[in-house]
Parts: structure tokens; sequence; C-alpha cells
């Protein structure tokens, strides 16, 4: 088993764990910010698992090309349930539309910084979000990544040390999101203090290097 079959291993057996838990997590439609991150948090479980999916398949492109939608998906759950307000919650919750709801990308991973007391979020956006929105938007990186060099073939060529940075880049910034629910389901008693912490002290480069 190579290293990326390795990340993609443990990833599976990280979202066996995650899906379990999370399934046994009940919330009123009446809990409006709640349901909203229920929401965020399963739709960016979606694209999390069908990039592990599609790199187990080496299907590279494509996986690369899920990463920004994954790390927006992050920011705007983040940012609808620590910093937006009762208000904006209730009228987000019946809104058709919401381009009102969210500011500047890069204001909001900075009000996230600022609520977490770290540098995660401006620091991703700052190093990574131009490469991302490359992959995403078929720029030219995206382009280049069709020709192998060393084969000469016209074949998908992203290094082992490129895709599994990702996998781990994914995996920190996805754990964080889905705790937010799991403690939910904690504080309501859906979920065991023991099942939290068997996912919270998941560790995906240490599983790989056992």
């Amino acid at each position: 088993m190579n290293k990326i079959e390795a990340y993609t291993v443990h990833n599976r057996e990280f979202l066996e764990k995650l899906e379990a838990a999370l399934t046994k997590i009940e919330i009123s439609d009446s809990e409006q910010k709640k349901m909203l991150l229920a929401g965020f948090v399963r739709n960016a479980l979606t694209h999390y698992k069908s990039i592990n999916l599609l790199i187990e398949n080496k299907l590279y492109n494509s996986a690369f090309a899920l990463v920004r939608v994954l790390f927006e998906g992050v920011v705007r759950g983040c940012y609808m349930y620590h910093i937006l307000d009762d208000e904006a919650i209730s009228q987000m919750y019946t809104s058709q539309n919401w381009d009102n709801f969210f500011g500047m990308f890069g204001d909001m991973c900075q009000a996230l910084d600022n609520h977490y007391g770290e540098d995660l979020f401006v620091k991703t956006k700052n190093t990574a979000y131009k490469m991302m929105n490359d992959y995403t938007h078929t720029g030219v990186n995206q382009i280049a990544r069709n020709f192998n060099e060393v084969t000469g073939q016209v074949e998908a060529d992203f290094s082992e040390d490129l895709i599994c940075n990702t996998l781990e880049g994914n995996f920190d910034l996805f754990k964080i999101f889905s705790i937010l629910l799991l403690e939910i389901g904690i504080s309501q008693g859906n979920i065991t203090k023991e099942e939290l912490e068997e996912i919270f002290h998941f560790d995906l480069k240490q599983e790989v290097k056992k």
C-alpha cells in the first residue's frame, strides 16, 4: 500500500465513524441555526467524501476541482454559525437568495480567525486559494497536470506529496467543521462523549504512520 492509498483508506475509516455519529443527531426544524449548520456540514461531507473517492480512483483533476468548493463551504458554514446574529439567521432560513448574508471571502476568513484566535482560514486563503480557483475553473495548472513529462504521456500528473498534502489539509479543515455538529449531538444527548473523542482524536497523519 503506497502513501496515497494509506491516506484514502484511513479517510474512509474516519468517515465511517463520523457518519455513524452524525446519523444519531436529531434537530428540530424550529432550531434554525442548528438546522442550517447540519445542512452545511452534510454538504461539506459530500464534497469531502467525493474528493477521497475520486483520488482512490486516480481521478485527480476532478478531485482537485472540488477542493475550493469544500473550503468555501466550510468557511460559509462556520461564518453562519459563529458570526451571523439571530436576526440574520432567521432571515437566511427562509430566504431563496443568500448573497446579502455573506461578505467578501477574505473578510469572512479574517472574522473566523478572530473568533478562533488563530490564522488557519486567512493563511489557507492567502497561500492556496488562488491555486484552488485555478483547478476549479480549468486554469493553466489544471490543464498542465494532464501532461506527464517523465513518461511523455497525456495523463494526470499529480505528485504524491501534492495529493497527500491536500488530503491532510482537507482533513484538518473538515474535522474542525464537523465537530461543531457533533458538539450539538453531545449537548442533546444524541451521541456519547466517547464517540466525539474518538473522532476528535483521529489524526490522519498519525494513522498513516502506524
